[in-house]
């Protein structure tokens, strides 16, 4: 999840003591969690991935996920190749020496990538997750648990009536859309 309960009830100045809507809360931070991952079509936590690229006879090789942590393994053809440099942030391998042969899906990688989230953190130093996604997650968290749903009403001479309509479904609000859209991924399709 990219935050935890705790931060999203200390926004909601619910004390840490009343576990009364914990299992609600828990529930609409995965929801965010969930959201936010979905819109950027990629996960944010620290993961291994195995991936199979195309060459392209030049020096840089892009991979899906980034930032990149640790490589494991890189294969060409089968071949163990040990002059690969990561590029870490920009989630690519670079052959100093040479390029990537060309091929279909030729290039086999084995690495870590993603970022450390919160609830994975030993201590709070240790997050790496970009501040923006952990606090676009507690305002929508926050947002869903206060109700995802928007009044209407109507008038009629001395009669009123107050409709309960829902937002738009399947998308994010604005504000957390303008938080999350730099960390898109970049083979969103």
């Amino acid at each position: 999840m990219l935050t935890t309960l705790d931060k999203v009830k200390k926004k909601l100045q619910i004390p840490s003591e009343d576990e009364s809507q914990d299992d609600l809360l828990q529930l609409m931070v995965e929801a965010a969690s969930q959201s936010i991952e979905a819109y950027c079509r990629r996960s944010f936590r620290l993961q291994e991935y195995t991936e199979r690229r195309s060459g392209s006879s030049q020096a840089y090789l892009e991979l899906k996920n980034y930032p990149i942590m640790d490589v494991s393994s890189v294969k060409v053809g089968g071949t163990l190749v040990t002059d690969a440099e990561i590029l870490p942030e920009k989630g690519m391998l670079l052959r100093p020496g040479g390029v990537w042969a060309s091929g279909i899906e030729n290039v086999e990688v084995t690495y870590q990538a993603g970022y450390v989230l919160p609830a994975d953190a030993d201590h709070e130093d240790s997050v790496t997750l970009p501040r923006p996604l952990e606090v676009a997650c507690i305002m929508y968290a926050m947002d869903l648990f206060k109700g995802s749903t928007a009044f209407e009403s109507e008038r009629i001479a001395d009669y009123s009536v107050k409709y309960q309509v829902a937002k738009e479904s399947g998308s994010l609000p604005p504000h957390i859309q303008a938080l999350i859209s730099p960390y898109v991924g970049r083979w969103a399709v």
